[in-house]
């Protein structure tokens, strides 16, 4: 919308006219009521003189006639040239002591009775038996102010000097009109001087108006040039101006790579929360594939417990077979036999155990290795974690910097920092949980290897059983020494069977710890992905609000 400019002008116009006018005025108005009152002051003055003049000079006339009352013909002798000077209208009249006519300049009048009322009043004092003094006095007569100044002879004859009020004043009213004329030329040409003035004065103004409007429209680039930086009040209202454009426009740059930089780490958060979650979809999958090794372990051994117990209970029938070898060595050939069988049994039961304990091996080796990918990806996880904690801190610094308009971004960036922190608690308790894994893990190997290696030196002494037994008959004089021999072999064989049965205790502990530590691992995972499903949204809000505070920023130029 177009405004209407240099209206300053014509109130500089306004305002000096109008100065000009009361001040002339005023001046005028004072000068002549002061010509006024010196004029009628000196006019009534001279009146009062003319009468006491012409009051002499009559009565001296009635002495010199010795008459009571003079004729027409004696006044206008003496009355008739009388008048002001330089007053037309002045005349003198003399009326008698009824307030009849004796003289005027216009004889048609003599005879007639007075009409002015200040003569009829001095009539009604004499009739009334008083003797009034000289003086001077105005009234009114057909409409026109006089000046009258009268005296009261001693044969009670009023003597009347009159003049008009215009008459009188002429001088004064031709002056104050040339007074009028010269206000009025000087009145025109204060206006023609105000205006230029004005003009004059005015033309920064209306250009520093045109710059404030300018960067009220927003740009931040507006030319200073057009106006003189110079010392007085509109010079330092410009440099001002331009100081506070100056400092605004730097605020709107600095505002607008805020803007930038929201954008952009906004545009990274995104890329990392899929990451991560592209991250805890991969550990999920290990812990999957931790359960199911789990599962297997378990059945393995499972398994073992089984051959334990066979090979328990083969154990006690050993037993019992060598009390009988040592109480009944004529059957030690039939005893020989069935023992030889067993002892078959035993051995392919070893060799079940140690597949068993080779196939548990094999399996805990699987689960170090999915725990080993599992701390790997935790590890990656740990390192998004820390750089989006350092891009929440960066966020935090430029929301502060921002002032009172980055107060709600600090809040959401306080928000990521602690989802960050949060995340990187939880990694910490996971690679707890792997590295207690991780140790169960080498502990079941070991056991494993121990068992191993027991049943090894097991398969040797049933090997050496089953050579003993095949010379059993060769040797039948040495059965008992034997028989003891194998005593000491079982009771061996039943504290290995003890270890071996106390190790799959631990691996059945450590299989059930497993489980836990996978449902714990899911939970934990299953919470991480919804914090990283908010970090995503909050990000993406991030992201908005950027983009609708470049919109913003698109005003300034």
């Amino acid at each position: 919308m177009s405004k209407k400019r240099g209206s300053i002008a014509r109130k500089i116009c306004g305002l000096v006219l109008a100065m000009v006018v009361f001040s002339n005025v005023i001046c005028l108005l004072l000068v002549v009521m002061n010509s006024r009152n010196a004029i009628a002051t000196i006019v009534q003055d001279s009146m009062y003189d003319m009468v006491k003049s012409y009051s002499t000079m009559t009565e001296n006339a009635l002495e010199m006639y010795q008459t009571d009352e003079l004729s027409y013909d004696q006044f206008s002798m003496i009355l008739s040239d009388v008048k002001i000077e330089g007053m037309d209208s002045s005349y003198v009249y003399v009326v008698d002591e009824n307030g009849t006519m004796l003289y005027h300049p216009t004889q048609d009048k003599v005879g007639n009775p007075v009409e002015n009322v200040v003569v009829k009043g001095l009539v009604a004092d004499i009739q009334a038996g008083k003797h009034p003094e000289m003086d001077t006095t105005t009234y009114e007569f057909n409409g026109v102010m006089k000046y009258a100044g009268y005296d009261v002879l001693s044969n009670n004859n009023i003597l009347v000097i009159t003049v008009d009020e215009d008459d009188a004043f002429e001088t004064i009213n031709r002056t104050t009109s040339m007074a009028i004329a010269i206000l009025i030329v000087i009145l025109l040409s204060s206006i023609i001087m105000a205006y230029f003035f004005g003009k004059k004065l005015a033309k920064p103004l209306v250009d520093l108006s045109k710059i404030v409007e300018e960067v009220a429209d927003g740009n931040m680039n507006v030319d200073y040039s057009r106006i003189r930086l110079t010392n007085d009040e509109v010079g330092l209202i410009a440099s001002d101006i331009k100081t506070m454009t100056e400092t605004l426009s730097g605020i709107v740059d600095k505002i607008r790579q805020v803007g930038i930089f929201m954008s952009n780490n906004s545009s990274e958060l995104n890329v990392t929360s899929e990451q991560t979650l592209a991250a805890n979809d991969e550990i999920s999958k290990a812990v999957e594939d931790v359960a199911e090794g789990s599962t297997e372990m378990a059945t393995s051994i499972s398994d073992i417990n089984e051959n334990l117990g066979d090979m328990s209970s083969e154990t006690n029938t050993i037993d019992m077979s060598v009390a009988d070898i040592k109480q009944q060595t004529l059957t030690v050939q039939d005893s020989s036999v069935s023992m030889n069988e067993k002892m078959h049994n035993m051995k392919e039961s070893n060799l079940k155990m140690e597949q068993g304990i080779a196939t548990i091996s094999q399996r805990i080796q699987n689960v170090n290795s999915v725990v080993e990918k599992v701390s790997d990806i935790v590890s990656v996880i740990e390192s998004i974690s820390g750089q989006t904690n350092l891009l929440s801190l960066n966020a935090s610094i430029e929301a502060a910097r921002a002032g009172e308009a980055g107060r709600g971004f600090a809040v959401v960036a306080e928000e990521i920092r602690v989802l960050s922190d949060n995340t990187s608690s939880e990694l910490n308790n996971i690679k707890t949980i792997i590295a207690e894994l991780v140790q169960e893990g080498q502990e079941c190997v070991r056991a494993s290897e121990t068992v191993v290696k027991d049943s090894l030196e097991q398969q040797k002494e049933l090997d050496s059983v089953l050579d003993e037994f095949q010379k059993l008959d060769e040797q039948i004089v040495l059965t008992a020494e034997k028989a003891e021999e194998i005593k000491n072999l079982i009771n061996e064989m039943v504290r290995l069977n003890s270890s071996i049965t106390t190790s799959s205790d631990g691996l059945t502990d450590v299989s059930a710890a497993n489980a836990a530590a996978t449902q714990q691992m899911n939970a934990n995972i299953e919470e991480l992905n919804a914090m990283m499903h908010g970090v995503a949204e909050m990000a993406s809000q991030m992201q908005n609000q950027s983009i609708e505070l470049t919109n913003v920023l698109q005003f300034f130029k």
